[in-house]
């Protein structure tokens, strides 16, 4: 539920409780809105550490990926190393973090849109995107069903840029989707 509804069905709660002359006082209604919150704030942040994890998890098989190409070749891989060194940290830090020391991540609302079945890691494309980007890959959504996503339909949405996708001259991101319309 977003902040505005909250704010509504507690404004309706101390509308009816009033009316039926309930003696729940504003602050008691109020901290239980704040319990709501919290805990709604938490579930966003496990969503958030849970998809930018995957995202890193997907970006570690990446780069393996190009060194092993690249170890076929003559190519210098150093750079690849160390973005793969980086990833391996991050991928640590996530798994280890307490919520409370966890930021939520940028939050954007978009008109979006997938062109095939939804999946983890299938692009999602935004209204006035460039063929320069910036590029959104699907890796988590909320209650984990990515079926909820209809091809070629467009949805107002609400997400969230987990972890930049490493892309040489690109923005991209892997991003987590909290509400969809």
């Amino acid at each position: 539920m977003t902040f505005k509804v909250h704010i509504l069905l507690i404004i309706s709660a101390v509308g009816v409780l009033s009316v039926f002359g309930c003696n729940k006082s504003s602050s008691q209604i109020s901290a239980s809105l704040q319990e709501v919150l919290i805990k709604n704030d938490k579930d966003l942040k496990q969503a958030c550490i849970t998809t930018a994890m995957r995202g890193i998890e997907l970006e570690i098989k990446r780069h393996q990926d190009w060194i092993e190409q690249r170890e076929k070749g003559t190519e210098d891989d150093s750079e690849l190393q160390q973005h793969l060194s980086k990833l391996k940290g991050d991928l640590e830090g996530l798994k280890n973090i307490e919520l409370n020391d966890y930021g939520i991540p940028q939050k954007l609302q978009v008109k979006a849109w997938v062109l095939s079945p939804a999946s983890e890691n299938s692009i999602l494309y935004v209204e006035n995107m460039t063929r320069s980007g910036p590029w959104y890959h699907i890796c988590g959504i909320k209650r984990d069903d990515y079926t909820v996503i209809q091809p070629n339909e467009k949805y107002l949405m609400t997400i969230y840029l987990v972890y930049p996708r490493y892309y040489w001259y690109m923005k991209s991101y892997y991003i987590y989707i909290d509400e969809y319309k």
